[in-house]
């Protein structure tokens, strides 16, 4: 289940999502070992204001504090919980019962949409407006639909925890070690992605260098784009697919996977050692 913030706004900039634009950053909200349901409202709001529901006592209250321009939210580190969806998500930490989300913290953030987001969850249920930078971090499970970012992405998952980001208007960076799965529209300023595992990305659109790791069983497909850079290489079973123009590719695979490229123009490097494959073309 994934929450949509009320009252958010599509961003329109023209240029946001071709190339990356010069964004002026505003405050910065931290979020630390975060349980629960948290969701960012943004808008024309003055400045970062925090609410918490603190649920049925599962796990300790959140505390907010802010300093100067920033505003941390502390979490419970809680780190042994688990996630599952059914009809509703629930949770259950220390192995005990599965409860539903009203039982633990729901934080409800109001802000600018320039402001700087940092999230660190072990199993959450996040929601994030527009914003101009944000770096989320999930140890554990959960989901987290963003709208869109007006300059860079940064993403660690450790776990299986899933994540929707609609557009980016500079660079995406995404480390992935377990399962979890991250789809992305568009990306303005290149993409980085490190996969260690059988985790998944797609993305609908990259322009900028693209650089791509693929460890283990994990898939990234590219629909279409421009890539300045292009710098792949799979250790595994993994697949590859941009469906645009790679300029200048580094093409490496050793084991089974394959790597597929619509178009290439440049110095077209290639090593491949086992079954995989290597195609270059429509």
């Amino acid at each position: 289940m994934l929450i949509r913030p009320a009252g958010a706004l599509t961003l329109v900039v023209f240029g946001l999502l071709f190339a990356p634009v010069e964004v002026v950053a505003g405050e910065t909200l931290v979020v630390r070992d975060f349980v629960g349901v948290f969701e960012l409202r943004t808008g024309a709001y003055e400045r970062v204001e925090v609410s918490v529901k603190p649920g049925e006592g599962v796990v300790a209250r959140p505390e907010v504090k802010r300093k100067e321009h920033v505003v941390t939210v502390y979490g419970d580190k809680e780190k042994r919980v688990q996630c599952r969806d059914r009809d509703t998500p629930q949770l259950r930490v220390q192995k005990g019962k599965w409860r539903d989300l009203s039982d633990f913290p729901h934080i409800i953030a109001t802000a600018p949409k320039n402001v700087v987001v940092k999230v660190e969850s072990y199993a959450a249920y996040v929601s994030i407006g527009e914003a101009a930078n944000v770096t989320l971090k999930m140890n554990g499970c959960g989901h987290a639909e963003i709208l869109d970012v007006a300059s860079d992405f940064y993403m660690k998952a450790n776990g299986s925890g899933d994540v929707v980001a609609h557009d980016i208007g500079g660079f995406a960076k995404l480390s992935l070690n377990g399962s979890s799965d991250v789809e992305m529209g568009r990306v303005g300023g290149g993409l980085t992605v490190e996969i260690n595992g059988s985790g998944d990305v797609k993305a609908r659109k990259v322009m900028g260098p693209i650089d791509i790791g693929v460890r283990g069983s994990g898939d990234v497909d590219i629909e279409e784009g421009r890539a300045s850079s292009f710098d792949v290489s799979i250790m595994g079973a993994g697949d590859i697919t941009f469906g645009g123009l790679a300029m200048d590719p580094s093409i490496a695979i050793f084991g089974s996977g394959d790597i597929r490229v619509r178009e290439a123009k440049g110095d077209v490097r290639r090593t491949r050692f086992g079954s995989g494959d290597i195609e270059i073309g429509p």
